[in-house]
């Protein structure tokens, strides 16, 4: 964007980072802060994303106090293009019962019994608590979000939780399209739980539990990968690090009108 609200960068486990814009925006000496809470005595890999026109400016108002003193700048990645997200539920409206989908798609989702809540208990922004019995967001099945339409060749979902506990019944539902396309925590044990994700397929269906990959009460960030090759499996990535994926997959995603529910039992 001309001024260069729409860069993000974030640690390798996803985690965004503050950035100030010192000079030179959209020029070939722009000069940009980023804040770390702390650098690492070894290496570290820093992910920088731009180019989503709806994105808001995202850029610190002001410069950051300290700044660090003996580290080096190892080499730059190549660039990777890819296209703007489908569908982009942020949860930080902060009033009212609509989802408001951030991409040019409008598929906002309708919420019901999710609360909001402040910016001191959010990731970023504001964010909505689900109580874990029946608490969701519903947001209509379109051909843009349907895993035989529009998702058919692949997608990709991420999210950040911040499970307080397994859920309800022992299930912590995060989203689910039917009752075999899902992402779950479940068996709670001292202060961890399991994360088990699932795809709908023609023929047989991916499915993997991640034994302990999570704590509770804590911020996690979990995204679930599918292509449709020649292997049809799930990948489940948690805090930037491949954590699992499925091994019985076949087939192409199956038949799919179901509503896409966030949260819920």
């Amino acid at each position: 964007q001309s001024g260069c609200g729409d860069m993000r960068f974030t640690k390798q486990n996803g985690e965004l980072l503050h950035y100030y814009i010192l000079s030179g925006c959209n020029s070939a000496t722009t000069t940009i802060h980023a804040l770390f809470d702390t650098l690492p005595a070894d290496s570290s890999t820093l992910y920088f994303y731009y180019g989503n026109p709806q994105a808001q400016d995202g850029f610190s108002g002001a410069d950051f106090s300290t700044e660090a003193v003996s580290y080096t700048i190892g080499s730059t990645g190549s660039e990777e293009k890819a296209p703007s997200p489908v569908a982009y539920w942020k949860f930080d409206d902060g009033t009212g019962t609509t989802a408001q989908d951030s991409t040019s798609s409008n598929i906002d989702g309708t919420i019901t019994g999710a609360t909001w809540q402040t910016e001191d208990m959010c990731e970023e922004g504001k964010c909505l608590r689900f109580d874990g019995v029946d608490d969701v967001v519903t947001v209509t099945n379109t051909n843009t979000i349907d895993l035989d339409g529009g998702l058919a060749a692949g997608f990709s979902i991420s999210t950040w939780i911040f499970a307080n506990s397994d859920g309800e019944g022992d299930t912590g539902q995060i989203y689910q399209k039917g009752t075999t396309t899902y992402l779950r925590v479940d068996t709670e044990s001292g202060n961890t739980v399991d994360v088990e994700a699932s795809l709908d397929l023609a023929t047989a269906d991916a499915t993997v539990n991640i034994a302990a990959p999570i704590q509770i009460s804590t911020w996690n960030h979990i995204v679930v990968v599918y292509t449709d090759d020649a292997d049809d499996e799930i990948s489940v990535y948690i805090n930037g690090q491949l954590r699992g994926a499925s091994t019985n997959g076949s087939g192409a995603p199956a038949t799919d009108t179901n509503n896409l529910l966030i949260g819920g039992t």
